[in-house]
């Protein structure tokens, strides 16, 4: 049994794949445009972005397979990320470590697998680019170089995904603290202040943005504060100082302020908290505990005793004075205790005197009396008890006038707690300030990242104004920013694609879509035109209102050149495989039966002869002329596009396939929501015209053909769709050679395999792209998007 490969830095990396926050996460447009590219490069039917979390494999993006993860323990990609380099399989069936996986055994029948590791700018893999077939294969040294490039491209939109999602929760902090934070410069002026200024001071944004800081200042704090910019101007930061600013109304607010300066711009960066209640509360304190110990310091205290045997109470006269009863009171225990207010003070005086008679039990309580003037005091009781043979005799003991004390206590305790929360409160504060701390540092250094690219970013308000370029735009056109401000990319982008690439954004600003597009810039340094792939994605607020565009143009010269001789590279193996099939049978034909012609003295045989001659070169004449038709269209690239009427381009199809359509009872069906398109007319027709011909050549033996018609618009392209009810196709078996020329799908049927491979070269010649849905004895549905 062979076990799970685990990478030495497992735990890092699952908590690096933890931190992206991408895991379960809806589809993206841009993952699925890389599967589906490197699907169409490596020319197979499965292509996945895969994650490798602790117990599973989640794929982002799939295309060809209809799950959304499996378990890790079955999975190819555990074993890719074990490394940087890519793995690949040419045969599943005979690598130990997958021949008996049920992925091998059972569907999705995996042969072939190549998988390139996401590794993330720390080093860690995340999981893999990977495509998969089911029949045995290599990838050739061009599909390779171009999967290591789409692995590295997903990786980009992985950390460009996690960074817009800092970016965005920065922004909001910034907008929502109830902290003052500012971006400032050396001369007192604010340069960007958050909307708790308007909150806290009452001053307008722009009224705080265009006026010096020293106005606002108390004029006994402007010295201090000058000296603080002084040490801020030298590169120290300020932390904890205290400074009265003026609000709006005239009074001034205690600011405690945290500054730290960045010597490279003269920014400030800084943030305050209003601790005007906090200083207030501060002296209030201080004002108490002055109070308590002058209280202590004149502290009264009375002596009091009670003679049992007796039945008399005595009192000292700071006794009486506290209970508010003239010299010449003679108190009695009855009314001793009637003194102290009802509840838990006159219950606890009778529990103790009860105990010290009964037990000898002294007590020390803090109570509560109602004077004779009707003032509640606080007093500190003590008592002791005297035995005498066994009999309480006598209870004595003190009296002090505590109620100052007590009651400054109360304060106290009150100030303690509203202290204690005022310090809660203020850790809250300090890590809301280290957090924007960080939020801080975390944009200053995507912008270090961004100027670090070697790439064009870019960032533009909803409007499609830009505001933002990194250091490489510069570089790379020789323009400064007041040039691209006020001719935008007219200066260096080539003439051709000036009109597309206009309507194509326009289009995207309006409808909010992201926006893709292929063009090409002029390099300053020599002048010359390189393929860039410009894409921009909208940020939308809660609303679903965008609020910013970001966007980047990576330059694909080298990778379009690499397609171009890739395309051409199988022109000449198509055009090879077409002189070594089609011609090589007519031209042996015409060599032998010349000489038998020669051979031959019949004249009925020599007659026989050539006609078979010239039967044979009519074939070499019409693969010929099949060869120039594929030629012509490869060649008229340039060809002019013309203004097409759908419902005309049907009428011309059922006019040339009238008999055919009469013969087999044949009934075509249209739904056209999009009426014209541009393309070139003469092959619009022969495309349409293939479309119905092989639904009406490969239709049921005595089942009428179905063939319907649509159209509509999808994500700004024209989609045509032709679908029948005829003998279908094995895609299982035939689907690689879907679209080859000379590929023929069913026996018995005049076909040489050359209308599909035509229509696909026409349509793909013009930058569209067709695909085929088929099943056996149900239909077929062709579909191709212009």
């Amino acid at each position: 049994m062979i076990h799970s490969p685990v990478p030495l830095n497992e735990k890092e990396r699952l908590k690096a794949l933890d931190r992206y926050e991408i895991l379960d996460t809806l589809s993206e447009y841009e993952f699925d445009r890389i599967t589906e590219l490197a699907s169409i490069i490596c020319n197979v039917p499965i292509s996945l972005v895969s994650l490798v979390d602790e117990k599973r494999q989640w794929f982002k993006s799939a295309l060809g397979l209809d799950v959304k993860e499996t378990s890790r323990d079955i999975s190819f990609c555990r074993y890719a990320i074990m490394d940087s380099a890519p793995m690949e399989v040419p045969d599943a069936t005979l690598d130990q470590r997958f021949s008996d996986n049920v992925l091998v055994t059972g569907a999705p029948d995996i042969r072939f697998y190549a998988g390139y590791p996401l590794v993330d700018p720390q080093g860690y893999a995340l999981g893999t680019l990977c495509v998969i077939d089911n029949e045995p294969r290599e990838l050739t040294k061009a599909q390779k170089r171009a999967m290591q490039l789409l692995a590295q491209e997903v990786i980009v939109l992985i950390v460009e995904r996690r960074q817009k999602q800092q970016l965005s929760s920065f922004e909001k902090l910034f907008q929502l603290s109830n902290d003052l934070v500012f971006v400032g410069n050396e001369n007192g002026f604010f340069k960007k202040v958050n909307p708790a200024f308007t909150r806290i001071l009452g001053w307008s944004e722009e009224h705080l943005l265009n006026t010096s800081t020293f106005d606002f200042v108390h004029p006994e704090d402007v010295e201090r504060t000058v000296v603080q910019l002084e040490k801020l101007g030298q590169g120290e930061p300020t932390v904890n100082f205290l400074q009265r600013f003026k609000s709006a109304d005239g009074s001034y607010r205690t600011i405690q302020w945290t500054s730290t300066p960045e010597p490279s711009t003269g920014n400030i960066f800084g943030i305050g908290r209003d601790v005007t209640q906090k200083i207030t509360l501060e002296k209030e304190l201080a004002r108490t505990t002055e109070m308590l110990e002058r209280t202590n310091r004149v502290a009264r205290v009375g002596g009091w005793e009670l003679d049992l045997h007796r039945q008399t109470l005595y009192w000292t006269s700071v006794t009486k004075d506290i209970h508010g009863v003239p010299d010449e009171y003679e108190p009695d225990l009855v009314t001793a205790i009637d003194f102290y207010k009802i509840g838990e003070s006159r219950d606890k005086i009778t529990d103790a005197i009860n105990k010290a008679v009964t037990g000898g039990f002294p007590w020390s309580l803090e109570l509560q009396i109602t004077n004779a003037k009707g003032k509640d005091t606080w007093v500190r009781a003590l008592g002791n008890v005297e035995f005498e043979q066994g009999v309480c005799k006598r209870l004595y003991g003190t009296f002090q006038d505590i109620d100052n004390y007590k009651r400054s206590e109360i304060a106290l305790r009150r100030a303690i707690a509203t202290e204690k929360k005022l310090n809660e409160e203020l850790q809250v504060q300090v890590s809301l300030v280290q957090k924007q701390d960080k939020t801080i540092q975390d944009i200053q250094e995507y912008k270090f990242l961004a100027d670090s690219i070697p790439e064009i970013i870019w960032t533009c308000n909803p409007d499609g104004s830009v505001d933002y370029y990194n250091r490489y735009w510069f570089d790379y056109t020789g323009l400064n920013m007041q040039e691209t401000r006020s001719f935008g990319w007219g200066l260096i982008l080539h003439p051709e694609d000036v009109e597309k690439d206009s309507i194509k954004w326009n289009y995207c600003l309006d409808t909010g879509t992201p926006y893709e597009s292929e063009i090409r810039f002029k390099r300053q340094a020599d002048g010359v035109y390189r393929w860039h792939l410009s894409r921009a994605l909208p940020m939308k607020n809660e609303r679903g209102e965008i609020v910013k565009w970001f966007g980047s143009c990576t330059d694909i010269d080298e990778y379009k050149r690499a397609l171009n001789l890739e395309n051409k590279i199988s022109q000449f193996e198509d055009f090879n495989r077409i002189v070594a099939h089609n011609l090589r049978g007519p031209a042996g034909s015409i060599g032998l039966l010349l000489d038998m012609i020669d051979d031959e003295d019949d004249t009925a045989e020599k007659a026989s002869l050539q006609g078979m001659l010239k039967e044979s070169s009519v074939t070499l004449n019409e693969t010929l002329n099949e060869l120039m038709k594929v030629l012509e269209v490869r060649n008229n690239q340039n060809m002019a596009y013309d203004l097409c009427y759908l419902p005309e381009m049907v009428t011309v199809t059922d006019a040339m396939l009238k008999g055919q359509i009469a013969a087999k009872k044949a009934h075509i069906t249209t739904d056209l929501r999009v009426a014209t398109m541009k393309f070139p007319k003469m092959y619009l027709e022969s495309i349409f015209y293939n479309m119905v011909s092989n639904s009406l050549k490969y239709s049921k033996p005595d089942v009428a053909p179905e063939i319907a018609i649509n159209s509509k618009m999808v994500d700004g392209r024209v989609m045509l769709e032709f679908s029948d009810n005829g003998l279908g196709i094995d895609l299982r078996r035939h689907g690689q050679n879907m679209f080859k020329l000379n590929s023929i799908f069913h026996k018995g049927y005049d076909s040489k395999g050359v209308g599909l491979f035509m229509t696909k070269t026409q349509i793909e010649t013009f930058g569209g792209k067709i695909t085929v849905e088929s099943e056996p004895n149900v239909g077929t549905k062709f579909t191709v998007v212009f």
